[in-house]
């Protein structure tokens, strides 16, 4: 198995874990809580690379609240590559929560301004949210995941329940890929999926 592939197979949130993650920040009331739930909802819905979710602001926000897209501009994107998301309600639900949060953090409202804010309304680093995420891994007893797990969470989920003959189309639509090689590394089966194979086979 290539080192990519070694990489994603199972670096993602099981169902479970997913669950945990969001209910841990939601159970705290606070405005940080709130918005780490929110960009982890985000990122789940969407696919989002860390760099692209803190680079995203306000305008970007309000914008796809709008029109359900959300365009990821060229200088946040892996590669310079501009690229547009098409948002569910979940992930519109999710942005609408961060602007809430940004009020409630008397962050500057400029359109400019960066939409994940810290405690002193600035700009949150991809350090930052790597950390936060570190924290609700901990407080929910899950695997110790990172951000960028949220995109192969994504991508999975899409692969298993897409009604579509061929879902690797929509995956590589969804996260951007250049190339369809890339998107097949979520074709292969989970370590679960193998053993219930390998259970109804025995």
């Amino acid at each position: 198995m290539p080192m990519y592939e070694r990489k994603v197979f199972d670096r993602f949130f099981t169902e479970r874990e997913e669950k945990a993650l969001l209910k841990a920040a939601r159970r705290v009331d606070c405005p940080l809580a709130r918005r780490d739930a929110g960009w982890m909802l985000l990122a789940r819905q969407t696919g989002l690379r860390v760099g692209a979710l803190v680079g995203l602001t306000v305008g970007d926000a309000r914008d796809g609240v709008r029109t359900g897209r959300l365009l990821l501009r060229a200088e946040i994107q892996k590669g310079s590559r501009a690229h547009q998301v098409f948002l569910t309600k979940a992930a519109k639900a999710a942005l609408g929560r961060l602007l809430k949060v940004r009020r409630e953090l008397r962050a500057s409202d400029d359109l400019d301004a960066a939409l994940l804010v810290n405690r002193y309304g600035r700009g949150m680093s991809a350090r930052a949210v790597e950390l936060r995420q570190k924290h609700w891994c901990a407080v929910a007893g899950t695997r110790p995941g990172s951000p960028h797990w949220w995109r192969h969470t994504c991508a999975r989920r899409l692969m298993e329940r897409s009604e579509a003959q061929d879902p690797r189309g929509i995956v590589q639509r969804v996260l951007g890929h250049v190339s369809l090689t890339t998107t097949e590394v979520y074709t292969w089966p989970t370590h679960e999926q193998v053993e219930a194979a390998m259970e109804l086979a025995a």
